[in-house]
């Protein structure tokens, strides 16, 4: 993963990773980039309904699925950039209340926030 910033690639990247999972019918509820807690690369998190209802291992399994069809125009996205979470996720709750986006992609930076 990029250290330092999200650069304009990544994003790029995680975006058209979304778009494949719409079109292979795994629909994330909500996606967000944040920092690793323990250092200064940046992760992907993924909120889909796969993880509540059948586990963490069968939405894992659903979403690398994906990106292993995809692995080589995702460059700079890896797979070890990929977090399942379930939807109540007391993160994405958060992020579900502070940004109200509607369906889509929609590309809303915060900086400076410790949640």
């Amino acid at each position: 993963m990029v250290a330092g910033s999200l650069v304009d690639r990544l994003v790029d990247s995680g975006q058209s990773f979304i778009k494949f999972l719409d079109e292979a019918g795994v629909h994330p509820r909500s996606a967000l980039w944040r920092r690793r807690p323990d250092s200064e690369d940046w992760e992907l998190v993924l909120a889909t309904a796969t993880a509540g209802a059948n586990g963490p291992r069968a939405a894992y399994e659903e979403v690398l699925t994906v990106y292993r069809q995809h692995e080589a125009e995702l460059e700079p996205l890896r797979a070890d950039d990929l977090v399942v979470v379930e939807l109540d996720h007391p993160l994405i709750r958060l992020h579900l209340v502070l940004f109200k986006t509607g369906p889509g992609i929609s590309r809303i930076e915060s900086r400076g926030n410790a949640v």
